[in-house]
């Protein structure tokens, strides 16, 4: 059944693939901080990050239990 659904679906997956525009290679990469280093920035001490991180992951939509 496999090899009969994907040349059934193959024109269209053909069609899609053909539509995708090539990405454009970047010129320069973005630095990216750490997360402890933005908390730095803010004023957060390492201490008062570790107490509001609960807070901090559920801001940002993080399920702080998944974090452990």
């Amino acid at each position: 059944r496999l090899p009969a659904k994907a040349e059934e679906l193959a024109p269209y997956i053909e069609r899609a693939e053909s539509k995708i525009q090539p990405i454009e290679p970047m010129k320069k990469i973005p630095r990216v901080e750490s997360y402890p280093v933005l908390m730095e920035k803010l004023g957060m001490s390492p201490e008062e990050h570790r107490q509001n991180r609960p807070g901090i992951l559920a801001g940002i939509g993080a399920d702080p239990r998944a974090q452990r």
